[in-house]
């Protein structure tokens, strides 16, 4: 039963500092393609796609930055009650009372 409550600290996070990596990655990419012809019936296109593009970079990298804080968040958690398990069975063990 143990193992299937068994979580890889490392492993999550170097998940989160991976996510966090790509999220600052894609946050350094420019969106700035646009028809630049004065009249063009397509200039006004050009820029809204222009626009949606550099948003649902700016959308995507804020949601890696947030699964990297979870990661990071959820390790931490995980270890902190495992510590509290681990202390509270070391009481038990010396049948120090809850």
């Amino acid at each position: 039963m143990g193992e299937l409550l068994a979580v890889d600290l490392e492993e999550l996070r170097a998940l989160g500092r991976t996510l966090a990596d790509t999220a600052s990655t894609i946050n350094g990419i420019s969106v700035t393609a646009t028809v630049m012809m004065p009249g063009s019936p397509v200039a006004a296109d050009s820029e809204q796609s222009t626009r949606s593009t550099a948003e649902a970079y700016s959308r995507t990298a804020t949601n890696l930055d947030e699964m990297s804080a979870t990661c990071e968040w959820s390790a931490t958690s995980y270890e902190d009650v495992d510590e509290a398990f681990s202390s509270q069975l070391t009481r038990y063990d010396a049948g120090v009372p809850g």
